[in-house]
């Protein structure tokens, strides 16, 4: 019995060993793609943080890509995460010490708090057939044409069953709500009386009876007057501990 305790002993130890060892790896692995990039350099930096910028604004941020190889490099691929935004090269061709200045425009839209946009740039050296990637990002704080308090709402258990949101303009001498509706019918909405000229409420009712927690995606949706943004949604978060998993749903279609 004591062999077999030890033999246990000595493969729970190696088995925690494997898992330590399996962990380094991983987070090896992980960086391994950023301290690899010896062969570019990005200045002033691979991730760049700007604004804050206004709503439906084109802008653009440069990042200057030296060639630190001993051979030459070339580029092959530029691929961003968002069709809001593109980039442009003079050259793809870049000897060792030779340098080129990417653009990389972008659109804010009508997006609210920080617009991100990541970008991978795939090139080859001369010496070797592969391709690498090099990885780059972009981070946009957002200067919206009005604020809203709060951008989202939380329903349930210990929640009030009936919650306001505020919008007040920020760029814009005076905001005009049009409209607020709810895309499930287990909410209702209406725009209050204006008590204060620099804000406007949204009174947003939370109907549980029958409510179900598969019944989709709640969230309110606001019709402006705000050429930068005419439309705002703010999710509406519910928490039931005892709804029914999908109770009454093919009686409860969404609206």
């Amino acid at each position: 019995m004591e062999v077999v305790k030890v033999m246990k002993d000595w493969l729970r130890t190696l088995a925690i060993g494997a898992c330590v060892l399996g962990s380094v790896g991983s987070m090896c692995f992980f960086w391994l793609p950023d301290r690899c990039h010896l062969d570019l350099e990005v200045l002033p930096g691979r991730f760049q943080k700007v604004g804050p910028i206004r709503q439906a604004t084109k802008s653009s941020v440069d990042y200057t890509i030296y060639n630190r190889a001993s051979v030459p490099v070339r580029i092959v691929d530029l691929v961003t995460s968002c069709v809001c935004s593109g980039v442009k090269l003079s050259k793809r061709e870049l000897a060792p010490g030779e340098f080129v200045t990417l653009t990389w425009n972008y659109d804010t839209r009508a997006e609210r708090g920080s617009l991100v946009i990541r970008g991978m740039i795939a090139y080859k050296r001369e010496d070797e057939e592969q391709s690498r990637v090099l990885r780059i990002g972009l981070e946009a704080q957002i200067d919206p044409d009005y604020a809203v308090e709060p951008e989202r709402l939380q329903f349930g258990d210990g929640w009030p069953l009936v919650q306001r949101v505020s919008v007040s303009p920020r760029h814009i001498s005076e905001l005009r709500i049009d409209e607020a509706t709810c895309n499930l019918r287990f909410f209702k909405a209406r725009v209050l009386p204006k008590d204060l000229p620099d804000r406007q409420d949204i009174e947003v009712t939370f109907q549980r009876d029958g409510y179900y927690p598969d019944a989709g995606f709640a969230r309110l949706v606001v019709s402006t007057d705000s050429e930068r943004q005419p439309t705002l949604s703010v999710p509406l978060d519910v928490t039931l501990e005892n709804a029914s998993s999908r109770g009454n749903s093919q009686k409860q279609p969404l609206e």
